[in-house]
Formats: structure tokens, sequence, C-alpha cells
């Protein structure tokens, strides 16, 4: 169970890693994605420097990406979907936005 969990978390960090790295050079990357850029590069920062372990850092990437958010850069960023989904399936159980209180998300 724990190296599934080990796995997962390498998996979403080298997704971080690969979007982080595609958006930033993409010339669309306008305002409307800044917060998630911004989000990823603290991330992908933090990790290439070794400050933080990745299951603190991914937990605190999420915390940080709120769901109309996340929602709304996955509309934006349709070639990169299956990362962001990717992303966000592998860091966080399906209860943890309703322990912070946001509401259901819907499709």
């Amino acid at each position: 169970m724990k190296a599934d969990k080990q796995e997962q978390n390498k998996q979403a960090l080298t997704l971080i890693h690969k979007l982080y790295n595609e958006l930033i050079k993409r010339p669309d990357a306008d305002t409307s994605c800044q917060y998630l850029l911004m989000s990823l590069k603290t991330s992908h920062d933090k990790l290439e420097k070794g400050q933080v372990s990745p299951e603190d850092e991914l937990l605190d990437l999420h915390k940080s990406l709120l769901s109309y958010i996340f929602i709304d850069s996955i509309s934006l960023f349709p070639k990169e979907k299956e990362a962001l989904q990717a992303i966000k399936d592998a860091t966080k159980p399906r209860s943890f936005w309703r322990n912070i209180g946001v509401p259901r998300m819907t499709n």
C-alpha cells in the first residue's frame, strides 16, 4: 500500500515538472492561467532545490489549487487535461475538497 502511494507521488511530481515546463513556454499562457502557473512554479522550484518532501509539496499544491481554478485550467488547456487530471487524482483523497469546505465539483 505504501509503495503504491510512493509511486503515485513520483508520478504526480513527474507530471508537475512536465506540465510546468510545457505551460511556461506557451504564448497563450495569459492571466487566466497565471494562478496555476504560479502554483506549479512554486512546487517545481521547491522540489528542484529539495526544500520540501514530495508528500508535503503535493499537499500544499492541492491546497492552493481551488477546485474552480483547477477545472478552469483543464478547460483552458485541453491538451494537458490528462496530466492535470492525473495530478489531481494522484495527490488527494476523494474527500479532500469536502474536508476543506469546497463544494463538490460537477462536470
